[in-house]
């Protein structure tokens, strides 16, 4: 089971690699739906551009991460949010959900998240 366990996360891992974290800007805009029905489903993963980001309420506001690490493209599809920020289970480097900077390794930045947008009612996520 363990060795099931790492082969899967290193296969994860190869596919973030290759594609090097970086999403597929041309990508149209996606509907969430409803935003009562999306903040009652929060927190919540979808995919835009190739790539896995997870919606999240900060103080009222919708915002979006990516979902791996840029250090070792550890998972941050679990990372539970603490005053604004999540921190890699891997390594521990704690990150700015808003913003995606680093607050623990200056080099290291969350890939890009697409812009979170409220129109009649209705949750869109789209690469600005």
């Amino acid at each position: 089971r363990l060795w099931d366990e790492d082969e899967a996360m290193m296969q994860a891992r190869e596919n973030a690699l290759s594609r090097r974290n970086r999403p597929d800007r041309s990508s149209g805009p996606l509907d969430l739906g409803d935003e009562r029905a999306v903040r009652a489903n929060l927190p919540m993963q979808f995919e835009l551009g190739g790539m896995t980001y997870r919606l999240l309420a900060i103080e009222g506001s919708l915002v979006a991460h990516s979902t791996l690490c840029p250090h070792w493209f550890g998972p941050l599809d679990e990372a539970a949010e603490i005053a604004g920020a999540i921190r890699c289970p891997w390594h521990g480097y704690l990150f700015d959900v808003e913003s995606g900077a680093c607050r623990t390794h200056s080099a290291l930045k969350l890939a890009e998240a697409p812009q979170i947008l409220l129109t009649e009612g209705r949750v869109t996520a789209q690469f600005a």
